[in-house]
This record gives C-alpha cells, structure tokens and sequence, in this order.
C-alpha cells in the first residue's frame, strides 16, 4: 500500500507535549531493543524468548493505550480498534 503526501496530509494528528513525545519514544526504543534480542535467539522456544515476547506485549499495549489517550477515544473505539487489528 502506497501513500502519497496529500493522503498523509489529511489524517488527523494530534499535538503531542515534548512530554508525551518522550515518553512514547522510550517505549518505542525498548520495544526495538526486546525485538533485537528475541530475533538473536533464532526462533528458539525458550524461558528467555516467551518472557522477551510478554514484554514486548506488554510494551505494545501500553504505546496504543499512549495513542489512544491522545486521539481521546474511549473504551468502545479503543475496543473496536483492538478488535479490527487481530
């Protein structure tokens, strides 16, 4: 799927506090560095890789409630988006 700039230029984007922003990235870059650790496994079922993919979960969940938050949707959007995305 492609996007073109005037496309990318309609979707709504909320402001975001310096705040906000360095909160997200933080969790953005641990969630890169889980993925990095788990990919160095090799696929392999281990104690290690199940607790680095809960993390990662863990972390996953906590950026879309992060985005959720700043669009203002409620638990019926939230729950409609969770749903759509499986």
């Amino acid at each position: 799927m492609r996007f073109d700039k005037y496309h990318l230029e309609k979707l709504p984007a909320p402001m975001i506090s310096p705040k906000q922003s360095e909160e997200l990235t933080k969790r953005v870059i641990r969630m890169l560095e889980l993925q990095a650790q788990l990919e160095l496994l090799g696929g392999k079922k281990t104690a290690e890789s199940n607790e680095l993919v809960m993390r990662i979960n863990s972390l996953d969940y906590e950026i879309d409630e992060k985005v959720f938050d700043l669009y203002g949707l409620d638990d019926k959007e939230k729950s409609l988006i969770r749903e759509s995305t499986k």
